[in-house]
């Protein structure tokens, strides 16, 4: 059971189980989709929301207790304080509630963010190590939360929900740098790039923060224009 969380930093982008994951994230995506769409009732659709929700969770919680069994807790690893691991554990929530206010202020970061983060990943870990399966099974079920509500709840994110995400990630970092100063972390990648990400690229600390706030609303922009496009169609018929 060693290979379940020995490092093997045998991970390298866009190697086959690179594009297997990819493949999983499409067709997970599409199965969850379409199973809520054939639910025929809104609590039958937030049940099926709920599932698909818990499936990241749980395999959370089960890198826990991996690190936990195997002596490998570590704060930056077990603090669920990553963006997409604290909106990991929220979003269920959000959608048993049917709380889609709340992913206004999330969408942008999510298809922006995550998107990039499957395409780049982040992660020197092979399957099955639990931080290869945590990260894939996370970051899949952020996306799928979104395509979920486009297509079953019917959410449509606004154009004020770009600034609101914006607003609201500042106000984050803020927050959490006391924490990575006082727990020596790095969440939300506030000391040093994410590793293979495209943060590398755009400088030194701090500068490359000063850069991803610019890029930030370029990218929550571009990730809006679609729903632009759609309010805009019946105008234009």
């Amino acid at each position: 059971m060693e290979y379940l969380y020995l490092d093997n930093k045998d991970f390298s982008a866009f190697n086959t189980e690179h594009k297997i994951w990819l493949t999983y994230a499409i067709l997970s995506t599409l199965f969850w989709v379409w199973a809520g769409r054939k639910a025929p009732t809104i609590h039958q659709k937030r049940r099926v929301a709920l599932i698909m929700g818990m499936i990241g969770v749980v395999v959370w919680v089960y890198a826990n207790i991996v690190m936990l069994v195997t002596d490998q807790v570590k704060a930056q690893s077990v603090i669920p304080l990553h963006l997409c691991y604290f909106l990991n554990l929220l979003l269920p929530y959000m959608f048993w509630k049917n709380r889609m206010d709340w992913l206004d202020w999330a969408y942008p970061i999510i298809i922006a963010g995550c998107l990039q983060a499957l395409i780049t990943p982040d992660l020197s870990q092979r399957f099955p190590h639990f931080y290869n399966v945590r990260y894939w099974f996370v970051h899949v079920a952020l996306v799928q939360h979104v395509f979920y509500a486009i297509f079953v709840y019917r959410f449509r994110p606004t154009f004020k929900g770009i600034f609101k995400c914006m607003l609201a990630l500042n106000v984050y970092a803020i927050c959490l740098v006391p924490v990575n100063w006082l727990l020596n972390t790095n969440f939300l990648y506030l000391r040093e790039p994410a590793a293979g990400s495209l943060m590398t690229v755009l400088g030194p600390w701090p500068w490359y923060l000063v850069a991803i706030e610019g890029l930030m609303l370029v990218l929550f922009t571009v990730v809006y224009l679609p729903f632009l496009r759609i309010k805009d169609a019946p105008t234009t018929a």
